[in-house]
């Protein structure tokens, strides 16, 4: 053993010889080989290196010729050599997780030509290392014990007993709000909540911030609690890298109240970068963002409402998003902040979806059903935005044609961004490691331009949206919203919604695809109701009864229970008409089978919850292609007139005492109580009042 170590540091000198007398080998061939192809000025031939696989052998790779002669005659003579330092590696760029649907890579600005480095002294430009968040976007004990401190000031004030001022602030506050001003006035302008991201976004990597485009944070209010606008303005400026808060734009769409008047001008001075816009009179909240943006100068608009509260790393992720696609709009997780308490919740990752009658929803992601890690930080598609709260870079916006200006005050915005996006070769994006908290409220506050009638101004802005986007889907709409309605002879559409020559003229410039192709390569999830994919369509009517299966049922419990009203559409509510008795029998994969009803908050199914003899049946949500359920699947028998739950054929739809629909078994010569038909329409006419 003894003689075994002597021998060690002769092995090690021998060993680095040979290395050594390998490169100058390697070199005086190279050298050769550059003099020849220099004479014949030809392309060199391709140059195999040897791999490295020691640090030991880097180093000694890094040597210039001189210094490898000097250590090789150092080594001939039985001395001994010490290596330099040894250099850093070079730098690998992460492995990030790939985007599910990935989107083309642009190519990213260059710097201008005096600022620009020589070429052998910086990097290829589109050539750099991702990076993770900074340190203000960290969780901190400091962060921490703030959080408690606020929370502690937030439940101590709910807690106590209101004194007879403060009743009547907190009364006057929720009149004009339809939220708590009372207790958001006691709550610190810069109050920290509980950090709702997802543990994985902590470790993503983005774009280096030095890199990212700067930022225009739009602010759109009216008649807004002064605590809740500077909270949302602070919280920015809290949570952001400085350098990428180019400016906050407060636009004041015709606020009256005096606290918004000289006071806020005194609190806007005080906030860096912020500045006001004021219009002299009342537009709405779409014309409202059009006249901002025309006034901001930002790289990039984030559009916020005005009574939100952003996360730490909100900002990054959503860059990230549209630097790797200018064309994309990216959407942050929205958390509820309670109307009542104030208390910030944490919502679940979802994507935006919407019903027939053009009600936005949230619905579960496809991918999220499989793989829980790409549901909390991978950006996703989303076929539709919520509308309130996004970022899309600045020139984009105005590309793609701002808002229409054919629109009043607010609603179905959200629709005709999410439609002409998508169909004029953009992307909508929900961001998880993006979190901004909203105040929720249960109704509006503010006033409409037809005060007596929100939903005359609203459905107008919805009839633009389907007239100039939706092609022969329209008419799902026209036939499923209570509030708008299209006659067939006459093609007149109420409320009638304006000239839209303008818009569709944008969208044929844009060259924007059909709605066909959104609804099949976008919004996925929803059911079609076209002949091809129904079986049966009409009102469904019971022989016995005379009368037709209703859409709302009554409420029991946790369930919904079917129930018979007039075919004519319930007689305490003439407004429903038909539509609120029809149903469809579908057809297709993961749809098979489904009696199915459309409405404007969207579909109900009819389902055996319980499969008993003589057990009520029960109204539910559609789950399509979600989570297949054999008991929302039926089977009509066209020459019995019965109906079937498809897995038990011998459980028939039957009626029952009084307005019940129950199950019972199937008779071989089915009564009247076990037949069904579905009333057709009797013309094209009849059926605009669906």
């Amino acid at each position: 053993m003894g003689a075994s170590k002597n021998k060690e540091p002769e092995q090690a000198n021998n060993s680095q010889l040979m290395f050594m007398l390998t490169i100058l080998g390697s070199l005086a061939v190279i050298n050769i080989i550059v003099t020849v192809v220099m004479q014949n000025a030809a392309p060199a031939p391709p140059v195999n290196v040897a791999e490295i696989h020691t640090a030991e052998e880097h180093q000694l790779l890094g040597l210039t010729k001189t210094e490898l002669v000097s250590m090789i005659i150092t080594l001939r003579d039985g001395g001994t050599i010490d290596l330099p330092a040894p250099a850093p590696l070079p730098k690998q760029k992460p492995v990030t997780t790939p985007n599910p649907t990935p989107t083309p890579e642009p190519e990213i600005e260059t710097a201008d030509a005096e600022d620009a480095p020589a070429a052998d002294e910086g990097e290829d430009d589109d050539d750099y290392t991702l990076e993770g968040l900074g340190p203000e976007a960290m969780p901190t004990d400091a962060k921490l014990k703030q959080i408690r401190k606020d929370e502690k000031v937030r439940t101590k004030a709910l807690a106590k007993t209101r004194t007879k001022k403060d009743q009547k602030a907190h009364e006057t506050g929720y009149n004009r709000n339809k939220f708590n001003q009372w207790i958001s006035d006691k709550l610190s302008l810069h109050r920290r909540s509980w950090d709702t991201r997802p543990k994985g976004c902590i470790d993503q990597q983005y774009t280096p911030r030095s890199r990212m485009p700067n930022v225009s944070v739009m602010i759109i209010f009216h008649n807004e609690a002064r605590s809740t606008l500077l909270r949302t303005a602070w919280s920015v400026l809290d949570r952001s890298p400085e350098h990428l808060i180019h400016e906050i734009v407060f636009v004041d769409d015709g606020s009256d109240f005096d606290h918004l008047l000289a006071p806020l001008d005194e609190d806007v001075a005080k906030i860096p970068k912020a500045k006001l816009v004021r219009l002299t009179e009342r537009v709405g909240l779409i014309q409202a963002k059009v006249e901002g943006v025309r006034r901001a100068s930002g790289e990039v608009l984030v559009f916020m409402d005005s009574h939100c509260e952003v996360n730490d790393g909100w900002l990054e992720p959503l860059l990230d998003r549209i630097i790797k696609n200018p064309k994309a709009v990216a959407c942050p997780v929205i958390d509820a902040i309670d109307a009542d308490t104030f208390q910030v919740k944490e919502a679940i990752v979802e994507m935006g979806a919407f019903t027939w009658g053009l009600t936005f929803y949230w619905l579960s992601p496809p991918h999220t059903k499989h793989d829980k890690e790409l549901k909390t930080v991978v950006p996703f598609d989303s076929p539709a935005m919520a509308g309130g709260i996004f970022a899309m870079r600045r020139d984009y916006f105005i590309e793609l044609g701002e808002y229409d200006d054919g629109m009043e005050t607010w609603g179905g915005e959200n629709f005709e961004m999410s439609f002409r996006v998508w169909m004029c070769g953009g992307v909508i994006e929900n961001v998880p490691c993006s979190h901004i908290a909203h105040v929720f409220r249960t109704e509006s506050p503010y006033k409409f331009k037809t005060k007596s009638d929100p939903h005359k101004t609203i459905n107008k802005n919805l009839n633009r949206v389907a007239g100039v986007w939706m092609d022969e889907y329209a008419d799902v709409f026209y036939n499923v919203s209570a509030h708008s309605s299209k006659n067939y002879v006459t093609g007149h559409i109420d409320p009638p919604p304006g000239d839209v020559a303008a818009r569709s003229q944008l969208r044929k410039d844009h060259q924007c695809k059909s709605f066909r192709w959104y609804m099949e390569n976008i919004a996925t999830y929803m059911y079609i109701p076209f002949p091809e994919h129904y079986h049966q369509f009409g009102r469904l009517k019971n022989l016995q009864s005379g009368e037709c299966m209703y859409h709302e049922g009554n409420p029991d419990g946790s369930l919904i229970l079917a129930v018979f009203r007039d075919c004519e559409g319930p007689v305490d509510r003439p407004q429903e008409g038909r539509e609120s008795v029809t149903w469809y029998l579908t057809k297709g994969s993961g749809r098979e089978g489904q009696l199915r009803h459309e409405a404007e908050y969207g579909s109900r199914c009819l389902h055996a919850h319980n499969v008993k003899k003589n057990s009520r049946l029960s109204l539910a949500r559609c789950y399509d292609q979600e989570f297949p359920d054999e008991r929302l699947r039926w089977t009509f028998d066209q020459e019995t007139q019965q109906i079937y739950l498809h897995n038990k054929p011998t459980a028939c739809l039957t009626a029952g005492v009084n307005d019940q629909i129950i199950i019972t078994k199937c008779k071989t010569t089915a009564s009247n109580k076990q037949k069904w038909t579905f009333l057709p329409y009797e013309s094209e006419a009849a059926h605009d009042e669906l």
